[in-house]
């Protein structure tokens, strides 16, 4: 817990720059939105990491079992229209 505890101004400072620049930069307000809703993600699947450790050997099935379906969700729910558009495709072609 103490590595996650260490990480949490990482995840502030990472808010704060996408507040940031969505105040200075609306033709990129789409993207930044999309990043913005991956770093709940991000700082989820990093705490969730931490405290499950799973072994080198399984991080693969780690990564493809909790996560990839939260970043398909995000990405789907506010991703950009032409990666939404290919995810929902994806997704169609099972």
């Amino acid at each position: 817990m103490a590595v996650a505890l260490a990480h949490t101004d990482v995840w502030t400072e990472r808010r704060r720059r996408v507040a940031e620049l969505r105040s200075r930069q609306g033709f990129a307000r789409q993207l930044l939105d999309f990043y913005g809703a991956l770093l709940a993600v991000q700082e989820r699947v990093f705490v969730e990491a931490v405290a499950a450790a799973p072994p080198p050997r399984a991080v693969v099935a780690y990564v493809a079992e909790l996560v990839v379906p939260s970043i398909v969700d995000v990405s789907v729910g506010a991703g950009p229209d032409r990666l939404r558009a290919e995810v929902l495709q994806w997704l169609d072609r099972g």
